[in-house]
């Protein structure tokens, strides 16, 4: 049974969706390409380990991607690999997220991955035990249930410690949960790509490669005590920013926003032509990050969304239109909602 999601409005116009966005939080339009969840893996592959674990080592100093070797042979990697040491690491705090995960997990099975997955979640959700009946379970204990049975998903409950500094901030509250991964078991380096939509340098936390550590978890929840500690990535980027190494974020992180932006130097960070379809093709995880469009689990009307997607572009003088961005914001959309469905 696949897992059913909460009944949520549908908004008719796009001055009742506006306000809906604005309510849901006040950092919508500039906060949300802070937050970093996992909302989509379109294609988190394996080649993600093969790349990292090949320069995986104790880094003294910031490194830049200069010293990232630029070619190596996975099969070599793939026979280096002790698969055991890894582990794909998801939280969820609500049954929104709780399918966002179970997308995950069955796109990580789909492609044969062979690092562990490992799901934190609530105690307070009841999962049964295999083959039990589901007569009294929740829809969160089957869904977690599922994730067990059919993508092999280690179940770690947690139970959700509250965040004090963050005052009544229940975003900010939730984003620490994730750092929860530091203290799952021994002291490495911090691995994460580059926040390339910031003005300023900033690591973004979408994506981790960490090893669990006590050690770094007594220090991320002595930053969490403090006044200034912000969201989850400030306070990565406090304790691990000029000492963790940088992951190339092309192609491993994407926002949606990017799709309906018309400078993409940011991005692209050379004077590489911008080709939408490729880029979209090649990305392995999609971050939906693109307001005023709302997460892609709030549902709009049809000439809400159309009025914000990406724009045709002229390339002949009003006889030839380039398509690809309109075409490949569309088709991540659709491509979430199609594995929404199969799952």
């Amino acid at each position: 049974m696949a897992h059913q999601e909460r009944s949520l409005p549908f908004y008719t116009s796009s001055e009742e969706a506006e306000n809906a966005i604005k309510k849901a939080g006040r950092y919508m339009n500039w906060l949300a390409l802070r937050l970093a969840r996992p909302i989509l893996a379109t294609g988190l592959l394996v080649s993600v380990l093969f790349f990292i674990s090949s320069f995986l080592d104790r880094p003294t100093k910031f490194r830049t991607l200069k010293a990232i070797p630029t070619s190596m042979s996975s099969t070599s990697t793939h026979a280096a690999v002790t698969w055991s040491d890894y582990a794909y690491v998801q939280y969820v705090t609500d049954d929104n997220y709780l399918c966002n995960s179970l997308m995950i997990l069955e796109a990580l099975h789909r492609y044969r991955s062979k690092a562990d997955r490992i799901l934190m979640y609530s105690e307070e959700w009841k999962v049964p035990e295999q083959n039990q009946r589901s007569g009294n379970i929740s829809v969160e204990g089957q869904s977690l249930a599922k994730e067990r049975d059919l993508y092999a998903a280690k179940l770690v409950p947690i139970k959700l410690q509250s965040f004090e500094r963050a005052g009544g901030d229940q975003t900010r509250k939730d984003s620490y949960k994730k750092l929860l991964a530091f203290n799952q078991t021994p002291l490495s380096p911090v691995a994460m790509p580059h926040a390339y939509w910031l003005d300023d340098f900033f690591l973004c936390s979408a994506v981790l490669l960490v090893e669990p550590s006590q050690r770094e978890w007594r220090r991320i929840e002595a930053v969490l005590q403090r006044e200034d500690s912000g969201f989850d990535m400030e306070v990565l980027n406090t304790l691990y920013k000029d000492q963790c190494m940088v992951l190339p974020h092309c192609p491993y992180i994407l926002l949606t926003g990017d799709l309906r932006g018309k400078n993409h130097t940011r991005y692209l960070g050379s004077d590489e032509t911008w080709n939408a379809t490729e880029i979209s093709r090649e990305v392995k995880y999609v971050h939906f990050s693109d307001a005023p469009m709302p997460k892609p689990w709030l549902r709009v009307a049809d000439n809400y969304m159309a009025a914000h997607r990406p724009e045709w572009i002229d390339v002949g003088g009003g006889r030839e239109m380039d398509c690809a961005d309109r075409d490949g914001w569309s088709g991540l959309y659709q491509k979430r909602q199609s594995i929404r469905g199969r799952v």
